[in-house]
């Protein structure tokens, strides 16, 4: 780059100022997301709920650093809303002290996930939780354009995330019409008579043992019909599991920790040979019943994810698993075989649509760190 590097302990304090004594009120919190996805309220808490002794109260514009997960980008400002809120020792809060960095451009460092490299070097560990210490945040370098093209970029970038962020509520939009679609198509199609999801699905398991020198390629699967996505292979001695299950084509993979907010989903060919743990339990569709197309089409629709969401009781970690017989008991609607099969070539155009219209969200999300990467190359 063509602009001063500089660390950020040039321009960055530590806020060391800390509370022992908390008031009898409720807090607000903070939730500092992944990837430089912003800072957010979190639920509030009871001053007698907490159990750490030593505290702090972020002020709005401080930068807030996740001990545990800041080389994974959960870096980001503090917001006006976010003023007062408590911040245990798992969390480090930062002013700036100097005039020659704006809020605005360390903002959009953080947006951009600026730190990652320099971070995950820094805080090495044996396992994946390392923590960042202040001293590692504040030793990360950063470029520093003089005060006026801050000013003149960030103007730019804020244009930018505007856009941005246009698009991605119509791509929102457009996703909640073609889910409703979906349904729609679906309950016109189905018999008015609801049936137990056992009768068109059954618990089906390729149980493979685990050998401590093996690689086994993992699969994870998203909440609310978000898909499976692939992960990186752990070797059998990096485990407490004594099997894993093995997917194939036409797979439907429940998470039972997560089920019930829609953590579900139906494998397609490139997921054959990888492996889930047994948290995750797999269904095969019983083909004179049902189509695992038409399954997958499905599971992103508001109806099914409120179905699975009646499945199981209570609240954030005490919330039930979604066992197999809770899911096999589920009643619905379902229309017959050959009914399904003349609606699959519209499902899976809108299923086409789809995967554009994410291929385009993920182009948009691309763009902030393609512009700052070209304005920093090009000096704007």
């Amino acid at each position: 780059m063509g602009w001063p590097v500089v660390k950020l302990g040039e321009v960055l304090d530590q806020d060391l100022d800390f509370v022992t004594d908390l008031e009898p009120k409720t807090y607000k919190k903070l939730s500092v997301k992944l990837y430089g996805k912003g800072v957010f309220p979190d639920k509030p808490v009871e001053a007698h709920a907490v159990r750490m002794k030593k505290h702090q109260l972020a002020k709005e514009g401080q930068i807030i650093v996740s001990e545990i997960w800041a080389k994974k980008g959960a870096i980001g400002i503090v917001p006006p809303n976010g003023n007062g809120a408590l911040c245990t020792s798992h969390f480090y809060l930062f002013n700036r002290k100097s005039e020659r960095v704006m809020e605005g451009w360390l903002r959009y460092l953080f947006i951009v996930n600026f730190l990652e490299p320099q971070l995950s070097a820094e805080a090495r560990g044996t396992t994946g939780y390392a923590s960042v210490r202040p001293r590692h945040f504040l030793q990360c370098e950063v470029p520093l354009p003089p005060l006026a093209e801050q000013q003149r970029i960030v103007a730019k970038l804020d244009k930018v995330a505007a856009l941005v962020e246009e698009a991605k509520s119509l791509r929102q939009e457009i996703g909640r019409e073609m889910r409703s679609l979906v349904q729609s198509i679906h309950f016109k199609l189905s018999d008015v008579s609801e049936r137990p999801f056992g009768e068109f699905t059954e618990l089906w398991e390729d149980r493979v043992p685990i050998e401590p020198t093996a690689q086994y390629p993992q699969v994870g699967v998203r909440g609310f019909a978000g898909g499976l996505f692939f992960k990186d292979a752990i070797q059998g001695s990096e485990t407490r599991y004594k099997t894993f299950n093995r997917l194939s084509e036409g797979l439907f993979v429940v998470s039972q920790p997560k089920g019930w907010e829609g953590a579900v989903a139906v494998c397609d060919a490139s997921h054959k040979g990888w492996y889930v743990s047994p948290e995750y339990r797999t269904f095969r569709c019983k083909p004179e019943l049902l189509d695992a197309r038409y399954l997958a089409a499905l599971l992103p629709t508001p109806w099914f994810q409120r179905e699975l969401t009646k499945l199981t009781r209570g609240q954030g970690a005490r919330r039930e698993r979604l066992r197999p017989e809770m899911l096999l008991s589920m009643k619905i609607r379902m229309p017959v075989i050959k009914a399904q099969e003349a609606a699959l070539p519209s499902f899976e155009k809108l299923c086409d649509l789809r995967k554009a219209r994410t291929d385009a969200g993920m182009s948009a999300d691309a763009l902030l760190p393609a512009v700052l990467y070209r304005m920093s190359r090009n000096q704007g």
